[in-house]
């Protein structure tokens, strides 16, 4: 069995929250967030960082998130699989994989989440009245 770390930011944070398989809180330092309507996405952005949680899944696992991200590996994929450091600058960094918008992605229309945190976000906008 080949386990792989995740960090998750989105609306896959909390998917695996089995204490077994949930490592623990982070940061990625160097990413924005923004909102595409009903789900985040995140792109490299200096002096910028994202609330991530890690988690310990299946390399199996990780090819079917690639297809719930619609990763087909062509010009139209909205998001790439790639290595980030967690909490990069601290003792204890974690390589994980993360889900990062594409350059297809970064031309839509798009909204800044300042907080980083995604759980925030959703939060935040219940709270005001349309």
């Amino acid at each position: 069995i080949i386990m792989s770390y995740l960090a998750a930011y989105g609306t896959l944070r909390g998917k695996w929250n089995r204490p077994n398989h949930f490592i623990r809180k982070g940061y990625l330092e160097g990413y924005g967030m923004y909102t595409a309507g009903p789900y985040p996405v995140i792109f490299k952005e200096e002096h910028s960082r994202v609330v991530v949680d890690v988690f310990e899944v299946l390399s199996a696992t990780l090819k079917n998130l690639d297809k719930y991200e619609a990763i087909l590996g062509n010009a139209f994929d909205l998001y790439e699989r790639k290595i980030v450091a967690v909490d990069k600058n601290t003792p204890v960094p974690y390589l994980a994989y993360a889900y990062i918008g594409t350059e297809a992605f970064r031309k839509r229309k798009l909204a800044s989440i300042p907080s980083g945190d995604w759980h925030q976000h959703i939060k935040e906008t219940k709270n005001i009245i349309l």
